[in-house]
């Protein structure tokens, strides 16, 4: 049993699909390091639809870096996925919902 268990793990791994990391891609005008986002995609492939990954905190904390595994489940299926930090508490959701929109289609 923990032979096939073993193999198990070791096949899925080996069937993973090989990611393109971009980090840190500003969506906004300004310098302000909370408003860039991380785009995780298949090393090869165009036209794939898009994952918008919005982390828990209330708009207010956390990090696009909390994807842990995520982002390798959605390559693995054929999937983009973007990861965006919060940014600051002044700009309002639906501002900064379009400007990560606008991010994703340059």
């Amino acid at each position: 049993m923990k032979t096939l268990i073993t193999f198990l793990l070791l096949a899925s791994t080996s069937l993973a699909a090989e990611i393109k990391v971009h980090r840190d891609l500003p969506y906004a005008q300004s310098k302000n390091e909370r408003q860039t986002l991380d785009v995780y995609a298949p090393a090869e492939g165009k036209g794939l639809p898009v994952v918008f990954w919005i982390h828990g905190g209330g708009w207010q904390a956390g990090s696009k870096a909390d994807v842990q595994k995520k982002p390798q489940a959605f390559v693995d299926k054929g999937f983009v996925i973007r990861s965006r930090s919060s940014a600051a508490m002044y700009s309002s959701i639906p501002s900064r919902a379009s400007s990560s929109l606008r991010a994703v289609r340059k």
